[in-house]
């Protein structure tokens, strides 16, 4: 009970073509989150997250497959060898995307953890300008060049622009406003990095909210 034929088999068995194959399964998912997260990136490249994502389900799904018709082949003799073999590669390739997925995560949460550690100056020049004038700016040019020197950006290609609302805009419990990054995986989702003085995201629908520093992120 195969899902490879025996010369596919008999590649991706061999030590240099198995390695090969490997990190062409391990490595884009990385370098795709890495990409969006540096400075380098564009808005336009959350797109491609989808052919990714199509990309990757064939070769999750192809493995787990293959690695149960390797169960049930190791159950006859004939078949053991080239059985063994089938789910040596299907756990690997398994492991493999499985590893890049994670990796992927650890990256995007650590981007974000960035963020919110270089956004601190931008929230304090805010907290400033309410101190001193007793309500929040109308919008963050407000703060140049009193209380900053220029309006940052996120340092983030993909995202480069932090947005912003007060009062009945900020739509916060306890906090007259909130700055947030849109950052968007693919079509029709809407993740976004929120932060409140309040630090309550309860009013964040759509998904699940994970605390990163005094920031929400919404997985929507």
């Amino acid at each position: 009970m195969l899902l490879l034929s025996p010369t596919l088999l008999d590649r991706c068995t061999k030590p240099l073509a198995l390695v090969y194959l490997l990190i062409a399964v391990s490595m884009p998912w990385p370098i795709y989150e890495w990409f969006l997260m540096s400075p380098f990136g564009f808005s336009y490249g959350s797109l491609l997250y989808v052919p990714l994502a199509m990309a990757s389900m064939p070769i999750l799904f192809g493995a787990l497959i293959a690695a149960f018709l390797s169960l049930v082949g190791l159950l006859k003799p004939a078949k053991r060898g080239a059985a063994f073999k089938q789910l040596i590669v299907s756990l690997l390739l398994f492991g493999a995307l499985f590893f890049s997925l994670i990796s992927t995560r650890i990256i995007r949460h650590d981007g974000f953890a960035a963020l919110a550690e270089r956004s601190k100056p931008l929230i304090q020049a805010i907290s400033k300008y309410e101190a001193s004038k007793g309500f929040p700016p109308d919008k963050l040019d407000d703060l140049v060049p009193m209380y900053l020197a220029k309006v940052p950006g996120t340092g983030i290609g993909a995202y480069p622009d932090y947005s912003y609302a007060h009062d009945e805009r900020a739509l916060v419990k306890g906090a007259k406003w909130e700055l947030k990054v849109y950052c968007p995986l693919g079509i029709l989702n809407w993740d976004e990095f929120s932060y409140t003085p309040a630090h309550d995201y309860s009013h964040l629908y759509g998904g699940w909210v994970e605390p990163i520093g005094d920031w929400g992120y919404l997985h929507e």
